[in-house]
């Protein structure tokens, strides 16, 4: 249940920070903050999601990146803590399980500052790409790398970890994985 829990937490807050719908539909939601700069590098856009390791701690992240912003429900309860870089327009949002890092999540403050650093996806390809399908059969077929976007570390053991790619065209609408351990869970095409 809790793992379910997790899964339903990253996706809500994945869709949140995408600004999508699920399925095909039109995204209206996309509300850049244009105050903010955009990265100028992936190097910069990844620079915060992959200093965070399977295991690692909150103090050890707090060392790293400062108290970073908690994030709460209507309870007043943390649901995950926001850490940002210089520009405050890329970083990390992470959810803890008793102060161990569980999931991690690329935050950016817009979608198409992602366009430049993503492969492209090419609607006639998308029926190819299914469920039980492994991630580098769909790398393949798309013919370009996609972006992670987060990574929830299991508890069965080093290798298991859920994660969802994301390929963005050049008007930011994009096609999702759901992936567990490299393996295709579920597919969702967001349009603008």
């Amino acid at each position: 249940m809790k793992k379910f829990t997790t899964i339903l937490l990253t996706l809500a807050l994945i869709l949140t920070l995408t600004a999508c719908l699920p399925n095909d539909f039109a995204d209206v939601n996309d509300k850049p903050n244009d105050n903010l700069p955009a990265p100028a590098t992936k190097e910069e856009l990844y620079s915060l999601y992959d200093a965070i390791e399977r295991d690692m701690t909150r103090s050890e992240i707090e060392a790293k990146f400062g108290t970073g912003e908690p994030k709460t429900d209507n309870y007043g309860d943390v649901k995950y803590i926001n850490y940002y870089n210089e520009k405050k327009s890329a970083g990390v949002s992470v959810i803890y399980d008793d102060g161990i890092v569980e999931t991690k999540m690329l935050f950016f403050n817009s979608k198409k500052n992602l366009v430049p650093f993503s492969g492209r996806y090419i609607d006639e390809k998308i029926p190819e790409v299914k469920s039980d399908m492994t991630v580098e059969n769909a790398i393949k077929i798309m013919g370009s790398a996609p972006l992670e976007l987060s990574c929830t570390y299991d508890d069965d053991g080093p290798l298991d970890m859920d994660k969802i790619y994301c390929w963005y065209n050049e008007d930011a609408s994009n096609f999702m994985l759901h992936t567990e351990n490299g393996i295709i869970e579920n597919v969702a095409l967001y349009r603008n």
